[in-house]
């Protein structure tokens, strides 16, 4: 008997450990009692001259007040955004999803890596989001973004859905992505721990 609930006690465990390893960072502020939680990266699309991946984190406050963000990483050139800027999603039944931007990405805020091929910049703009939204697409399916910046925006199209009943990455990877936030949330994060 002894066994048999050893067994199942590690098999129960094992998810909430394996989770905790599934956010990029986790980290706890003790100056401003604020706590953040961001994941890894995600495909979100890539063309011919142009990607995008995309992640989802939170800050929780001292007093308790969560704030979320869906950040972008932009393969598209130098570009820039200023705060407010929109980020369109639209999905299959024709409903749109208004993000804005909540960081300045001024003329220097990009990194860039040379490879044989050229030079690749990228840039990271950051959505203020709610819980519900978060929700939204991953119940709904996500099929068309709009990323408004500085001189314009960009249209770009979702792919992977492979049947009509599928769901577009996008609202299939966020729904990995916030799964994995919120276990690691739930977690006490103290520098002693595993240590």
């Amino acid at each position: 008997m002894k066994k048999i609930l050893t067994i199942v006690f590690c098999v129960l465990l094992f998810p909430i450990f394996g989770y905790s390893q599934n956010v990029r960072i986790d980290k706890y502020s003790v100056e401003d009692s604020t706590r953040i939680v961001l994941s890894y990266w995600k495909n979100l699309y890539t063309e011919w001259s142009s990607a995008a991946s995309f992640s989802v984190g939170y800050a929780i406050t001292k007093n308790n007040l969560y704030l979320w963000q869906l950040e972008l990483c932009l393969n598209e050139t130098k570009l820039q955004f200023g705060i407010g800027r929109k980020l369109l999603l639209k999905f299959d039944d024709g409903t749109i999803i208004e993000l804005e931007n909540a960081k300045e990405i001024g003329p220097a805020d990009y990194e860039y890596k040379v490879t044989k091929y050229g030079t690749n910049y990228y840039v990271y703009p950051s959505y203020n989001i709610t819980e519900d939204q978060i929700q939204q697409i991953i119940n709904g399916n996500v099929i068309k973004l709009r990323i408004e910046h500085e001189v314009g925006y960009l249209d770009r199209e979702l792919k992977g859905i492979k049947k009509k009943s599928a769901k577009s990455r996008f609202s299939e990877g966020l729904k990995d992505l916030y799964e994995n936030v919120k276990t690691a949330s739930n977690q006490e994060n103290n520098i002693r721990d595993n240590f």
